[in-house]
């Protein structure tokens, strides 16, 4: 299942179209990394809804589960 199809299928589940007016930044995002953060500030809800949406991705398989450790001058200093 691709990201988009994902991100598809979240939003019918919602109510409204959380990624109306959203497709720049969507465009933006790396899709080898998408972080709560994105989930969260994209479809419009708080954490711990955006990790619950992450893992169900890692769960049907959309999403691989990372750890990356960032330096603080912004370097990866491990990705696991």
């Amino acid at each position: 299942m691709s990201f988009k199809k994902f991100l598809r299928t979240i939003a019918e589940m919602i109510p409204y179209d959380p990624l109306a007016g959203k497709e720049e930044v969507l465009a933006q995002l790396n899709p080898e990394k998408i972080y709560v953060e994105n989930v969260r500030s994209l479809l419009g809800v708080d954490s711990d809804r955006a990790r619950k949406i992450c893992e169900t991705a890692v769960r049907q398989g959309v999403f691989e589960r990372h750890v990356e450790v960032l330096c603080p001058d912004g370097a990866v200093a491990i990705f696991a």
